[in-house]
């Protein structure tokens, strides 16, 4: 057996990833974007907490990428929202961010910015294939070699170019930047990592220090989906 083929068969994982602007807008209110506009539905208000409306962040349409984990492929479209400074002085206040998902783009229609509101500048995205993605080094759910000690798994890894893409993208592994993921949540979930929105340089998106949001999904929950969310940063 050859130790380092087996662990790529093993953990390679494929990926779409996000690509923000760089291109001519389609203009179209379900396309995918980082501070445009959020679609819902027409009864829906915008998220808020404590009477405050929540930031909105991005907008993934998930019909228009190229590969979608099994865990998101009864979702059409995901808006998030959060205020971030609130997420991480109230203990990770659930209650300060917001994943809405839709299973269909039928009847979506473009939210209001709330009063008080302030936009920013923002862009379309687009979605690339990435068929290998890798995990970083502590990750728990990568996957051993059978024979092969950790120890010597990781000397041989050392030299080997299997890169874990740090990008917004939906499936492949999470980009651990201090630790695996801390999900606050009760032992009788499975959450299970599906996407990560990263620090975006082109629209000043900056998660603290150059951090990233990671998302998972309760698989052992069915009907509406169950969100959870961690945030690492340098």
């Amino acid at each position: 057996m050859n130790p380092l083929k087996e662990y790529k068969k093993r953990n390679a994982r494929p990926c779409s990833v996000l690509t923000v602007g760089g291109f001519r807008p389609a203009n179209d209110p379900l396309a995918s974007n980082f501070f445009l506009a959020p679609v819902g539905r027409p009864e829906e208000a915008w998220p808020a907490n404590n009477g405050q409306p929540l930031t909105y962040i991005c907008q993934l349409n998930l019909t228009e990428a190229p590969y979608v984990p099994d865990m998101l492929k009864d979702i059409a479209i995901l808006t998030f929202f959060i205020n971030v400074d609130q997420y991480l002085a109230d203990e990770r206040n659930d209650e300060a961010w917001c994943i809405r998902a839709y299973s269909s783009l039928e009847g979506l229609v473009p939210l209001q910015l709330p009063q008080g509101g302030t936009p920013r500048k923002g862009f379309e995205c687009r979605w690339e294939l990435q068929k290998e993605d890798y995990p970083v080094y502590d990750d728990p759910e990568q996957a051993p070699v059978p024979g092969v000690s950790e120890e010597k798994l990781e000397e041989l890894l050392e030299d080997q170019e299997l890169y874990n893409l740090k990008r917004t993208k939906i499936g492949g592994w999470a980009s651990n930047i201090q630790h695996p993921q801390s999900w606050n949540c009760p032992d009788s979930a499975e959450p299970a990592f599906c996407l990560q929105i990263n620090s975006e340089e082109k629209v000043r998106l900056n998660w603290v220090d150059s951090g990233t949001i990671y998302i998972a999904r309760n698989m052992a929950k069915a009907g509406e989906p169950e969100w959870f969310l961690d945030l690492q940063f340098y």
